[in-house]
């Protein structure tokens, strides 16, 4: 069996906007920010959430950060946050000179951060095999 990188990619795509939802759902004040000197994210000290998904919303964000953080290559890790986190309604060239590389590079590592991600993201259940 090999892995199907579109497939798997794909996936992660569509897992990521899971995270854009819990943080639109978490409010301004519950906002996952990015250390730009090492490009992890950092969870909020402090939440401040009130409802029915409250919990859900906190383990969500918890799970996303501390899977991105997980992945191991720190070019690729900043790459990906980026793409999805960072930058997200951005062009592609301007995600490029935000990442001050060309754009060769920078799809090369994202796609190495996004294949690192499925496989840590729940236990690789966004990898998909031939």
């Amino acid at each position: 069996m090999k892995l199907d990188k579109f497939k798997t990619m794909m996936n992660v795509r569509k897992r990521m906007t899971y995270f854009l939802r819990f943080q639109r759902m978490a409010g301004s004040a519950n906002q996952v920010t990015i250390d730009e000197e090492v490009w992890k994210l950092v969870l909020p000290d402090q939440w401040s959430l009130s409802g029915e998904h409250e919990k859900a919303i906190r383990e969500g964000l918890e799970i996303f950060a501390y899977d991105i953080n997980s992945v191991e290559n720190d070019r690729a890790r900043k790459y990906f946050i980026i793409h999805y986190c960072y930058m997200r309604k951005k062009t592609m060239s301007e995600c490029v000179e935000i990442a001050g590389t060309s754009s060769t590079s920078y799809h090369r590592y994202k796609q190495i951060a996004v294949l690192n991600f499925a496989r840590i993201h729940q236990n690789g259940e966004l990898e998909v095999y031939k």
